[in-house]
């Protein structure tokens, strides 16, 4: 199809890019593998899930965007009550984000600004180097990093590629004018 064309061709030039850059092959290797990646899971070579989105009206572009993600943010014991008219106004925060298997997400005693909302993909936590969950599809991490500026109190890594959707503080502090 055309879409893989252009796929094949963005692979193309992304292999010659990082040849002239004489980038080690282990990291030529991974970052083929997001490319891989993005095709297999999202049929785009963008970063953007949904690459179509940003060409929709606004009405549209919301209700895409809160059919993709407000069943993630409702999960959340953080936003479990929220207010619909709050979820609407966060939902549209979240970033679309990519770790591939092994990459860490954070680590224990790192100062962290964001929680997580994982959409596919599986990713364990770990505390002091010990396996503590396995966290999949719909689960949620983090969100201490939203509420107080503390050290990280878990690894996580990915256990498979991951898709998530992030949420900074900042984010969440610029809400709270909105809604105290």
């Amino acid at each position: 199809t055309h879409a893989h064309t252009l796929y094949e061709h963005k692979v193309e030039n992304v292999t010659e890019c990082m040849n002239n850059l004489k980038l080690p092959q282990n990291l030529q290797n991974r970052i083929q593998d997001y490319y891989r990646f993005m095709w297999n899971e999202h049929r785009t070579t963008t970063s953007q899930p949904v690459p179509f989105l940003d060409d929709l009206s606004p009405s549209l572009k919301e209700e895409v965007d809160l059919y993709l993600k407000r069943s993630l943010v409702n999960k959340s014991e953080l936003f479990k009550s929220a207010p619909k008219s709050y979820v609407r106004a966060l939902v549209p925060m979240l970033k679309h984000t990519i770790y591939l298997r092994g990459d860490f997400i954070m680590r224990e005693g790192e100062f962290g600004e964001e929680m997580y909302f994982i959409t596919n993909g599986s990713c364990l936590v770990s505390l002091k180097g010990k396996r503590i969950a396995i966290m999949e599809r719909g689960s949620n991490f983090g969100e201490i990093a939203l509420i107080t500026k503390t050290e990280r109190t878990a690894s996580v890594h990915a256990l498979t590629n991951v898709t998530l959707y992030s949420l900074h503080k900042s984010s969440v502090a610029e809400l709270e004018s909105h809604f105290p």
